[in-house]
């Protein structure tokens, strides 16, 4: 009997209980699959070196990663569904043809390791071809041999795979390479075949009657028409934020350790492992995870844990504060990793796994190409490996949104999409004429201070200010008798959530302030000195900001009374000499952003707190 059949077996009996020996098995490709991308993506380059010392070339020929992962799913997830509607085997027919592929490719690159770019190009395009062919076809398999409750064990037994080959391949590689540089490809080339093979020989797919029409028609319409469908939209939307997160982290970690922590390369990797480590123990602790109903508050879960530990990455560079935040990151790394698959896979329609499984790899493709040259980019603007993590964190927690229902976060586009603006305005204060536009705005606004001494008493950056702003809701609580702790904790809530974000910033912007750009006696201080503080963006206003709107918010009535005071704070803050104009803009933006998104993220958190209570 071959070993890749089409197993007749009812649709409603395809899905069984399967026991550790088989997944070990199942997963195999996956470790292989692992090994030799690590082998390719770390060792290529070098062997691209050793011909000629050409980074700008090397990076041009690394596109063939990029390349095949975004058009090689696309097309092997078209073609398998259509192969399996003629009664074929649709899946191992391709992992073992991209197995085959990947071997000869490692091999190929190990007889040209000396010779041209061009070889080495056409034989790396070959081991990234097979590749994805291997993992798009055999994550399909997963949506059609596995019930409900078995695809997030089988995705972990994946991921699980993919990581153990990884390692593999980077340490005993690393060893071989010692001898010679092509010896890891030759290792890597003799491992595909070998766990490809187990994968094969114990694996029957069975036989899925597709709708009428399924994945027929042009490919490119069949593709938009499935990447459009409520929910799978929201998914690979997430998908892409999320991978943008944390996409281009692994490239430049060592040169954040050294820059910012004062680590060697040697513990940096240490570093890196323990990261890995953390993932390695989450995912194989949520593939226990059997109940359906759990994987979309998990996965919330570990969308939050990863954004807020990259942010808390940016805002220290305490080592014991910067372990913890990537530790959080990585649990809820290894949650994202091994519970968005098997969410989207329920919404998978008979006999068309391959072609939305292409599309859950191609969209992860098309983020990473975006993340690698942004990164960059970002870091030769501010100077700083921290505007990395804030990046990261800020895209990772964007994918909470398309994750989440709509109507009860209609206010949260508005409040990303301004708090987006902050960071850009900080870029263009910073590195553009922008800077002496404002200093020329600061000029008339500061000639008009220091003013009469009860504006400099009520208006003065104290801790009154914000005692009067909540006594001022709690008064408003108890003549509407509203309910106190909702009211407190949505307004206490924005200000804390924005004075969280100002301390991101800060690590990120260090802008001087006025005094320090003037020279003595230019500019009216009133004998006070602000220079000991970042300037960009105003923290007063940022928090003053947020609880004069949640005010607004909860109490309407009182939307003028805020918005007057905050625009008068706002203004003495320049007319005192404390901020720029732009600070100010900036802080307003910054603490209204967060008053409006915290209602949402309260919101969505007790939905998730009432679903868990609920299946505990």
């Amino acid at each position: 009997m071959s070993a890749i059949a089409v197993a007749e077996v009812p649709s409603e009996r395809r899905h069984v209980e399967r026991g550790s020996a088989y997944l070990v098995a199942f997963a195999a490709a996956a470790v292989g699959a692992g090994a030799a991308r690590a082998v390719t993506t770390t060792y290529l380059p070098v062997l691209l070196d050793r011909i000629d010392n050409a980074p700008g070339l090397i990076g041009l020929v690394m596109l063939v990663n990029a390349g095949a992962g975004l058009f090689v799913p696309l097309f092997v997830g078209y073609w398998s569904d259509r192969l399996g509607r003629r009664g074929q085997a649709r899946r191992l027919r391709f992992i073992l043809g991209g197995g085959v592929l990947t071997a000869g490719g490692l091999a190929a690159t190990a007889l040209g390791s000396g010779t041209t770019y061009l070889v080495l190009a056409l034989t790396g395009a070959a081991v990234y071809t097979g590749l994805n062919a291997v993992t798009t076809a055999h994550r399909a398999l997963v949506p059609e041999i596995f019930g409900p409750e078995g695809r997030a064990r089988a995705t972990s037994a994946q991921e699980l795979g993919m990581l153990v080959g990884g390692l593999v391949g980077l340490a005993v590689g690393g060893a071989l390479s010692g001898l010679a540089l092509w010896a890891p490809f030759v290792l890597a080339a003799v491992l595909v075949p070998l766990l490809t093979w187990p994968t094969i020989a114990n694996t029957r797919e069975p036989r899925i009657v597709a709708p009428a029409g399924a994945s027929e028609g042009h490919a490119f319409r069949y593709y938009l028409r499935a990447a459009t469908r409520p929910g799978v939209r929201g998914l690979l939307g997430a998908q892409i934020l999320w991978v943008l997160g944390y996409a281009a982290l692994p490239v430049f970690f060592l040169l954040y350790a050294e820059d910012v922590l004062g680590l060697t390369p040697a513990v940096a990797s240490l570093w890196l492992a323990a990261f890995g480590l953390s993932t390695g123990a989450t995912i194989a602790a949520a593939g226990r995870v059997r109940n359906p109903a759990l994987h979309r508050p998990l996965l919330l879960i570990g969308v939050a844990l990863m954004g807020s530990g990259f942010l808390a990455v940016a805002a220290s560079a305490d080592l014991v504060f910067v372990g913890g935040a990537l530790l959080a990151a990585g649990i809820g790394f290894g949650l994202v990793s091994t519970l968005g698959f098997p969410l989207y896979s329920s919404l998978i329609p008979d006999g068309e796994a391959g072609g939305y499984t292409a599309l859950y790899f191609s969209v992860r493709s098309i983020s990473t190409t975006i993340a690698l040259p942004v990164a960059g980019w970002t870091v030769g603007v501010t100077g700083s490996y921290r505007s990395l993590f804030v990046i990261g964190g800020a895209a990772t927690l964007l994918a909470l949104f398309p994750l989440v229902n709509v109507r009860a976060i209609r206010k949260t586009p508005l409040a990303f999409g301004l708090l987006a603006t902050v960071p850009v305005l900080g870029v263009l204060v910073a590195h553009s004429d922008l800077h002496d536009v404002d200093k020329v705005m600061f000029e008339p606004i500061n000639d008009l201070g220091p003013g009469p001494d009860w504006l400099w008493w009520a208006l003065d950056p104290h801790l009154r200010n914000y005692a009067i702003l909540l006594a001022l809701g709690v008064a408003a609580t108890l003549v509407t008798r509203r309910r106190a702790l909702e009211v407190l904790t949505r307004v206490g809530g924005g200000a804390l959530l924005a004075w969280g974000l100002l301390d991101v910033i800060h690590f990120a912007y260090d802008r001087p302030r006025p005094e320090e750009s003037f020279a003595a006696g230019e500019i009216t201080l009133n004998g006070h000195h602000w220079g000991h503080l970042n300037s960009f963006p105003s923290g007063h206003m940022a928090v003053t900001a947020a609880l004069g709107v949640g005010i607004a918010l909860a109490f309407p009535r009182l939307r003028t009374l805020m918005w007057s005071y905050i625009v008068a704070v706002g203004f003495t803050r320049v007319m005192f000499g404390a901020h720029y104009p732009l600070d100010v803009v900036a802080g307003v933006t910054l603490g209204y952003a967060s008053a409006l998104a915290v209602p949402s993220l309260l919101a969505q958190a007790t939905r998730v707190a009432n679903a868990l209570r609920s299946l505990a």
